[in-house]
């Protein structure tokens, strides 16, 4: 699991299609594996099994740019960029959606992506 986390505004750099994605307060993101079997027809024997693999990106975010997916349900990557690496999320769908009423009337946002692919990059400054 990969945590990011924005402390200062400055330190993570958020990317949706290339295009900077601001009020995000935090992002979790994690690998799901699941083993998915052929059963033969008619019966339940399993004839062949794979195994799959998919990226879950869940971000916390404000009220300030949640309409970046208010018309997307798909959309092609969404970049974390920092000093120590580049992380990329390609092939992306929007999962969830879900407003958080807090204490203070503050409204916050959890977005949840799945994604297919991930690649990592080293940032050497």
């Amino acid at each position: 699991m990969t945590e990011f986390r924005f402390l200062n505004g400055g330190d993570t750099v958020v990317r949706l299609n290339g295009e900077v994605l601001g009020g995000v307060k935090k992002a979790v993101c994690r690998k799901n594996n699941t083993i998915n079997k052929i059963m033969e027809f008619l019966n339940e024997t399993p004839v062949a099994s794979f195994a799959e693999s998919s990226y879950v990106v869940e971000l916390e975010m404000n009220l300030a740019d949640v309409h970046f997916f208010d018309d997307k349900n798909t959309f092609d990557n969404i970049e974390f960029l920092n000093k120590q690496k580049n992380v990329r999320y390609s092939d992306c769908c929007v999962e969830q959606i879900e407003s958080i009423v807090n204490p203070e009337g503050n409204v916050d946002y959890r977005v949840k992506i799945r994604a297919e692919r991930r690649s990592v990059g080293n940032n050497d400054s």
